[in-house]
């Protein structure tokens, strides 16, 4: 993937912020950091679409006869379970 760079301007809480993070030792550059805030996002807005869509989606129809189907098979017009 080909990199570009961004400069940001922070307050230095959130400078020292990072930097306690990065003593933690799960980043090593602030960078790191950052790109995997923004990867948390991404997927974050990408499940929030999918429940969007979810709720959007017609009701699925519901069974009121304990699961089983029925089927009309021959031309009396008898039907059968299974």
């Amino acid at each position: 993937m080909e990199r570009t760079t961004l400069t940001i301007s922070l307050p230095r809480t959130m400078k020292e912020f990072i930097e306690a993070k990065l003593q933690e030792g799960r980043f090593s550059t602030p960078s790191e950091y950052i790109r995997s805030l923004i990867r948390d996002d991404q997927d974050l807005n990408g499940k929030a679409e999918l429940a969007l869509l979810a709720r959007r989606a017609p009701p699925a129809r519901k069974r009121t006869d304990n699961g089983r189907r029925r089927v009309n098979n021959n031309s009396s017009g008898a039907s059968e379970e299974y």
